[in-house]
Formats: structure tokens, sequence, C-alpha cells
């Protein structure tokens, strides 16, 4: 199985996993005559006299006086055989993740049913050869041995990165080759002060060895050439791209990397993961050990937490780690204890405990632990028990799977016996889609509950999963092939709100056609076939088939022809359509000719537009401006439908767009009558030099030449108005951190505003994320049944407040039940090694009537909490999804 989940959000802990793992092609060289070494064909070294001085990288110590070598042999000295595999590239430095809870590591999985996953699935790319990077240059100086830069020293350069006051400084990587991967490239030392004497070659003064992007410096480098074995004394540093490996000394063997490094230190340039250790031995190939180890993600003046080891083992071939005598310590005060920790050292998934998820609703205390099981490569489950203190035990599940040709998601839940009701509460979901083969796909997005109030009793961290009204329950198959196209489908629904009546079910439904190439000035046709049999439950009783809810077929046939016209500065298309609707109904009471209305009417489109355009200038700033005027004229001439059923019809909403639409009703009951021209005019601006729209403004109306009689009701009606409502719609985005959008209906005949909204979203990225928004709906009961229309305002802000300070906030207003529909407060902490956020959330979800009839406003309240140690897990994460459904923009600053 060539497919993989993965697990891209969770963090990760950088460990070495290959130590000084240096290929040694040495060019050793002194200051005045060095010795260039090179594998023998007898497996030795063979060494000559090196008159070029090689120029020494600018880490290397100042040059001594010149020291006479020893006299060249006349033939390279004996040299027992080595392994001439000397030349193979440095492996890179692997990542390993941080231990996270006692014994199990810390994938991240949804463990709601309801939720999709936190971490997404996909297949994973193979491992691929060490990239090159780019060298990076130090502009303030780093004061400790870590690198560490605070952001307010003299010339530091870099804005900190999120929370952090400061960034780690990577020297700058200047020797040759530094940008390339060291595969198959030869390996150059040089130092002070180098000799060769018999088996051993010494270098002193500042030894550096560099092999492409991987540079080796010391003090002093002692190797035997007949063993590959090199000591390295002071001052060790191992360098590679945004990694750096430190100890005061260390041995090792050059044709294996087996040996050890004594006062380990490792740094992680880019997640700033650091890593201590006594001693780091290498004894096997894919294995690390590491003895009195250490480990943080925060700066080095400013350690808030750590986790210290006895001892911690790296299995590069499992992909785990295992941790004994291990401390968590916060600000010095041990926090967590355990003998023995095993945890994940890489992007493989593995079985085990999920941090716990912690909140509290109108049920209590809501508290969680999941369990994660990695299956297979391609399959994986969640087991989640779930304590809520009001209403009992309940468990969650979640399985993943994904295949060659189909990707599912089961979950599921059940709790027996509510403490609150006494019933039974469970939930079902399933979601699949698949591509049989480059033509056909499938897909499958069904959902179940026990209950009307499941979701409002379990679902802490989402209002739009709580305000669901109906859940989706169905299955297709597809077919897509050049322009022709095909669709089996099945389609019901679970109603679990009272006020909502059940729509019919698609038992099922098959589309078939062709859509139109739209090719320029060629003559083209498309054609549109559906064929539905609708049931309703209501409908099934023996006694009374048809029952009140009238069931049956529909036939609906679509055939089209067009021909576009477009030019650069214009376009005409022309088109020409016939539709033709007609029934098989099950209503046995009927009179002949009853049960199979037909409808068929024909209907014509002309679209057509101009361009223009002009160069425009504000100040030094070039940009081009666009008016683009459209005629839209459609006709459709009347035809009598009363007796048609409605089962899938409904108006659709009217703005801007919906001018040049040739639908004003969505579903296939009703054909409508137009006699209409509709008009309208855009105008972009867009800057010259990035090409980017930084706003656009639009303003149009329909003009009707006769009344329209057909709408989505079963009683005949007539619309007499001559002309629509004016519609304009008005986007501005002229930064990249501000957008406004505004849509207007004004009527005419009334003299003002039937419909409006506007949002403003300003993200200003360190000085916070601001929204506001509107909405007004004059007398519209299908958006607001609270009150006759609809006045509702909205602001949401993310607020810094310093540094580490976040203030989270979210109102939604109604002005004319002067109350709070939702509201939220919240407050958030991050400095570089953890974060902590605090959310209050209420909700109005209807009223209530008190014991002398006056209605009472019901709401639902909602706390939740997250604590994370950065790189090392955290509590919860349900957190971060309720504030992106609140805050428009939000998101983690690290």
């Amino acid at each position: 199985m060539s497919q993989h989940l993965t697990n891209s959000s969770r963090p990760t802990l950088i460990f070495s996993a290959s130590l000084l793992l240096l290929p040694w092609s040495i060019q050793a060289a002194h200051a005045e005559q060095g010795w260039a070494c090179q594998p023998a064909p007898n497996g030795g070294w063979a060494c000559n006299p090196k008159s070029v001085t090689p120029a020494a990288p600018a880490s290397a110590a100042p040059t001594p006086a010149p020291v006479a070598p020893p006299p060249a042999p006349a033939t390279p000295p004996a040299a027992a055989p080595v392994s001439p595999a000397i030349n193979k590239a440095a492996p890179v430095v692997n990542k390993a993740a941080p231990p996270a809870s006692v014994g199990a590591p810390l994938p991240s999985a949804a463990s709601a049913p309801i939720e999709p996953p936190l971490d997404p699935i996909k297949p994973i790319a193979a491992p691929s050869s060490t990239p090159a990077a780019t060298p990076v240059a130090t502009t303030a100086p780093a004061n400790n041995d870590w690198d560490w830069v605070r952001s307010n020293a003299p010339g530091a350069c870099c804005k900190p990165n999120g929370a952090c006051e400061g960034y780690y400084s990577e020297p700058m990587r200047d020797w040759e080759d530094a940008d390339k991967s060291p595969k198959n490239l030869p390996a150059h030392a040089t130092a002070a002060h180098s000799e060769l004497e018999g088996d051993f070659v010494k270098m002193d003064g500042g030894a550096v060895v560099t092999q492409g992007n991987t540079k080796l410096s010391a003090d002093r480098a002692d190797m035997k050439r007949s063993t590959n074995e090199v000591n390295l004394y002071g001052n060790v540093v191992l360098q590679q791209p945004h990694t750096k490996i430190s100890g005061s000394n260390a041995d090792m063997t050059t044709t294996n990397s087996f040996g050890h490094v004594a006062d380990a230190r490792l740094l992680d340039y880019q997640t700033g993961m650091r890593v201590t250790a006594d001693k780091l031995t290498r004894r096997k190939e894919d294995v690390i050990e590491l003895d009195g180890a250490t480990y943080t993600s925060c700066p080095p003046d400013a350690e808030d937490w750590r986790l210290s080891a006895k001892h911690i083992r790296l299995n590069q071939d499992t992909g785990r780690g295992e941790a004994t005598n291990t401390v968590i310590r916060v600000k010095d005060v041990p926090v967590f204890y355990s003998p023995y920790m095993n945890f994940p050292i890489d992007d493989r998934r593995q079985s085990g405990f999920l941090w716990p998820m912690i909140g509290s609703s109108s049920s209590g205390i809501d508290a969680a632990l999941p369990y994660y099981f990695n299956l297979a490569p391609n399959y994986d489950a969640t087991l989640t028990p779930r304590q809520i203190t009001d209403r009992g035990t309940m468990v969650e599940a979640e399985g993943r799977y994904l295949g060659r040709s189909s990707n599912w998601l089961l979950s599921g839940a059940d709790l027996q016996g509510d403490n609150k009701t006494g019933d039974d509460r469970w939930f079902f979901g399933a979601q699949e889609s698949g591509n049989l083969n480059s033509y056909f796909s499938t897909n499958i997005d069904y959902s179940r509950v026990s209950d009307n109030n499941y979701f409002h009793d379990f679902s802490i961290n989402s209002l739009n999963i709580k305000r669901q009204t109906s859940l989706n329950e169905s299955a297709s198959i597809n077919m897509n092939y050049v322009n022709w196209f095909a669709s089996l489908q099945v389609q019901q629904y679970q109603i679990i709100d009272e006020l909502v009546a059940e729509p019919y079910k698609k038992m099922p439904q098959f589309t078939f056609g062709r859509s139109a190439s739209g090719e320029n000035f060629k003559l083209d046709y498309s054609i549109t076939t559906e064929m539905t049999r609708f049931a309703h439950n209501d409908a099934n009783s023996a006694l009374d088939p048809g029952g009140p809810w009238i069931t049956g077929d529909r036939l609906y046939v679509e055939p089209g022809i067009s021909f576009p016209m477009r030019w650069s500065a214009s376009f005409f298309n022309p088109e020409v359509r016939m539709r033709y609707v007609g029934y098989n109904l099950d209503r046995p009471d009927a009179q002949p000719g009853e049960n199979h209305p037909q409808t068929a009417v024909p209907e014509a489109i002309l679209d057509s537009g101009l361009f223009f355009e002009r160069n425009v200038n504000f100040g030094e700033n070039a940009f081009q401006q666009t008016l683009e005027p459209r005629l839209y004229y459609l006709y459709s001439p009347y035809q009598k439908q009363i007796d048609q059923p409605l089962f899938d019809t409904s108006p659709l909403t009217f703005d801007y767009q919906q001018l040049f639409q040739p639908r004003r009703l969505v579903g296939h009951d009703r054909l409508e009558d137009f006699n209409q021209l509709a008009s309208g005019v855009t105008s972009r601006l867009i800057e010259d030099a990035s090409g980017r729209e930084l706003g656009h403004a639009s303003v149009g109306q329909i003009f009707y030449f006769g009344s329209r009689k057909v709408d989505a009701s079963t009683v005949e009606s007539t619309d007499k108005q001559a002309k629509s409502a004016i519609a304009g719609q008005l986007t501005l985005q002229p930064t990249e951190s501000f957008w406004a959008n505004s849509n207007v209906l004004w009527d005419q005949s009334n003299n003002r505003v039937e419909q409006g909204n506007f949002y403003v979203h300003y993200d200003a990225s360190n000085s916070g994320i601001y929204n506001l928004g509107y909405r007004y709906n004059q007398s519209d009961t299908t958006v607001s049944t609270l009150a006759n229309g609809l006045r509702q305002a909205d602001a949401s802000a993310a607020i810094p407040l310093n540094a580490h300070w976040r203030f989270l906030a979210r109102v939604n207003y109604d002005l004319d039940l002067h109350t709070t529909l939702e509201d939220m407060v919240g407050i958030e902490y991050e400095d570089c090694c953890w974060v902590t956020r605090l959310v209050y959330q209420r909700a109005l979800f209807g009223e209530e009537l008190n014991t002398i009839g006056q209605p009472i406003p019901q709401r639902d309240q909602t706390i939740l909490v997250e604590f994370q140690l950065k790189g090392l897990g955290g509590l919860g994460r349900k957190v971060n999804k309720l504030l992106e459904e609140s805050i428009w923009g939000y998101r983690d600053r690290y």
C-alpha cells in the first residue's frame, strides 16, 4: 500500500539522528605545506605533500608560524585495509517528536465524532535527499552558546517569531559547496598545524572539516588512518542546515560514525528546540543514546519549562524513543514524573494516549481522554472515553481509511442511560470520497443521531454544529467524460428541529447530460436530463397511498444550442433552450390525467457586454480602471403549472449576481416565465505593478416587459412590478490586510433599502484582527422568526495587549430585540515556551415562558481551556475550532 495517513499537526522534538556522520575524503594541510590524503586502492590512505595552502574558513584559528612537516615517504605509508565507503554522504540530522504522555505519543486526531480529523488524510511523499540550504547571515552577535539574539539587542535584524522576544541567528555558511547536499562531494580539512606521523594524521590550532552543507570544527583532531577512528578535542561543533550540534570532545569512527560526544548540545534554528546531554552515544546504525538529557523549546534566557531524563534511547528504525526517570519541570518546579516514557521521534504515527480534553457547558464538566490506534499505514482509529458530570460516561470512536480508490471516515458515539433524560444517546456518521478511475467518482455523506438535542448537549466547541436543523444522508456515483456527465444519487434528511418540515427523499435521482464547450465562434449544444423518484415518510400509509404528501416520479429535460462570440473588448452570447417537466404521481383518487401533469416552455437568452480600460495615476502609483457594462435579455412564455407538485423548488436570494442568471427558482417543479432585460455595470481598479485588484463596484437592475405569474407556491399569483430593486455591490481591498464588502438592494417604489449588509475585515498581523458586520432585511421572516425583519450587528476581534497577551471577543447583537444572540470573550497568553487560552461563550437558543407567560431567552454557556507546552503537546485542542468559527481570520501565532 503506497498511501499513508499523515499526522502533520503533531509538534516534534528535534534530536540528532545521525550525529557526526561525516564521510571522510580528507585533504589535511598546514599553513605552508599540507598533506593531501585520498583513499588508496589497498583500502588505506595515499598522502602526498601539497604546496598550495588552502584558504582557511572564517571560523579557523589564526595561522601560526610555519612548522616543517615530516619528510614525505617515497611511497604511501602502509595501512591496514579500511572500508572504501568513506565517500558516502553524511546523513541528514533527523527530527524526533517529544515525549507527550506517560507511555504514549500525541498524534493529532479528532475525538468528537461530529468533527473532521485535525490532521489531514493524504499520501506521504517519499523522502528526498537533503535540500540545498541558503546560507544565513548573522547580523547581530549571539549572546550565548545557543546563538540566541534578543530582538532589542543592538544590530538585531529580525522581528520576534510569534510571541518570542528574540530569535536564533544561524551562522553564515560561507565555505565551499555550503549550498549543496554532501552526497558524493569530497571532504576538505584545514588546520593551523597538521602532521602525518605514521598511521596518524594530527590537526590542531583549529581543525575544520567541511563536506557540502556540513561543517565540523574542533580545537584539535587526531585520526588513525588504519581504523578510520577520529578523536576531536575542545569546542566540537557540527553545523548542518538549520541545525547545530556541539560538545566538549567526541570520539567516532568515520566509516560508520559510531562513537560518542561529551557535553552534547543540539539546536534547531527554525523550531527553537534545544537538547543537552552529558553524553551522546551511537553504537548501532539507527540508535542514538543520550545520558543525562534535557529538552525544551524555550529560549535560553527564559527557560520556563524543560523535560529531563536519566537516559533517552532513540531508534530510527522503529521511529520510537524511550526515556527513563523522566521529569517535566515548570519554572524549576517538577510537575510530572514517569519512570518510563515511550514516544515518537519522527512523523510516523504511533499508538497511544492523546492529550486529554477539558471543557464545561450546560451538561457539566466535560473531560475526554482519547486513545489512538496506529493499525496500518493507511488506516487508524481513535477511541475516546468521555465523562460528562451531569449526563454520564460516553464512548466515542473514529476510524479512518485511505485506499487506492476510496477514503473513509467512520465515527460514532454512545451514552447508555443519560443521567438527565434517562435515554440512550448515540451518534453515527460515515463520509466517503473516492475515484474509481479518471471518469467515475463516489461520495457518501451520512449522519444520524438518537434525538433532536444531541448536538446541543454534546458539541461544546461549535455553535454551527449545535444549530443544525437537519442531517444529510446521501450517496452518489458520478461520471465525467470530456463534456458529458452523469450521476446516480439517493438522498434524505434527518430533521432535528421540530419547527422544520421534513423534505422529500430522492430515491433515487439519475442525471445525465452534456455541457456546452464554450468554444468561441462555434455552434454548440448542451442537454440535461434528470429523472427523480420522490418519496416521503408521511406518504407511506397502506390505507392512504400518497397520503397528504404527494409522491411520484419527475422527468426534467433541457436541451439547448449556443453560439458564443467573444472579442478582446466585447462579447455576445445568444442561446436558445427548451425546458420540459413531466410527472407520474401516486394519487389513487386523482381524476384521469391529474397524475401525469406536464409542461414545456422555450427559452431564449441574449447576453452581451463591453470592456473599457483607461490608465489612471494616484500620486506616483499607476493603475488601470475598467468599465464593464452588460445587458442580459431573457425570454420564456407563461404556462399554467398549478396542478404540479412542489417537490424541491424554492426561491433564490436576489442580489447583483442574480441579475444575470436564467433562474429565479431552484428546482424543476416550476418553469419560470420571463420577458425581461437586466442591465448592469462594473468598474474595477487594478494596480499596474502587482496586477492586484484593489476593488470593484457594481450596480444593476432588471426591467420587466410583462407580469410574472410563476413562483414557488401552490396558488397562482401575479407580480406586476415594472422593475426590480436596484442591486449594488462594493468590494475593497486597498491593502493585503484590509478587506471590505457590501451588498444593497434599493426598493425604488417604496424609496427604502430592502436588504443590505456590509462586512469589514482588518488583519494587521501583530496589531490584531478586527471584524465588523451589519445585516438588514426588511420583513423577511424566512431569515428571522424572532422579529418582523432583521437587523443584526456582529463584531469580533483578537487584540494584542502586549507581546504575550491577546484579548479575544465576539458579539452578535439583535438591534430589534435589544439582546445578544451570541457573545464570546477569551484571553490568550503566549511566549516562546507555552500558550494557554481560556474562552467563555454564550448563545441564544430560543425562548421559554415563565409562570406568568412572559418569554424568557434561553442561553447555552460553554467554557473551554487549552494549555500547551510548545514542542511537547498540550491540554485540549477544541478552543482553536471555536475561535476560528467566531473570529474571522483567527489563527495560531506560532
